[in-house]
């Protein structure tokens, strides 16, 4: 198997908590991962999840992502049909105090070319940040919310907002 590094990231593939043994995994010839959906999934695919099934030769299917209750579920039951779960820092810190992942060999990885190492039995897959997007058709510079105050003030700004169907990186808003 490749070593994943920060450089060389399209031989890694997505991952922050298995499920499944790697050992499993590896007989079956195929990784079965959860994906975001939509525009996201499919630049992944794209530029990760097929340069790295093509290079290592197996099958990687990306299946929606079922939540970490159903992960749970998975668990309880035995019957677990998924090797990587992509999923928040929340979530991963929570499947490893429930002992929801397996051991990791860290020997795969290529530790001090990483910004950030592995846990135990985790790995950080991407890193994002979320602000405040605006058209700047309707407001002009220096008049469009700034804080995440101005966003929720609909007196100063009406309109409509989107958010994500988490709350997580909102819970500091």
């Amino acid at each position: 198997m490749p070593q994943v590094a920060r450089r060389n990231g399209r031989n890694g593939c997505r991952a922050d908590g298995g499920l499944k043994t790697w050992a499993a995994a590896a007989e079956s010839n195929s990784l079965t991962v959860t994906g975001l959906g939509g525009s996201f999934q499919e630049a992944y695919t794209k530029n990760v999840t097929k340069p790295f099934a093509d290079e290592v030769g197996i099958n990687v299917s990306l299946v929606p992502s079922p939540g970490i209750d159903k992960i749970k579920a998975m668990q309880l039951t035995g019957n677990i049909g998924i090797d990587v779960y992509s999923c928040t820092d929340a979530e991963a810190a929570f499947g490893s105090k429930q002992r929801f992942w397996e051991k990791l060999d860290p020997s795969p990885f290529d530790l001090n070319d990483l910004a950030v190492r592995p846990t135990g039995d985790t790995v950080p897959e991407y890193f994002y940040t979320e602000g405040i997007g605006r058209d700047p058709n309707r407001f002009g510079p220096e008049k469009h919310p700034a804080t995440f105050g101005d966003f929720y003030d609909i007196k100063k700004f009406s309109g409509r907002r989107a958010l994500r169907k988490k709350p997580n990186g909102r819970q500091r808003c």
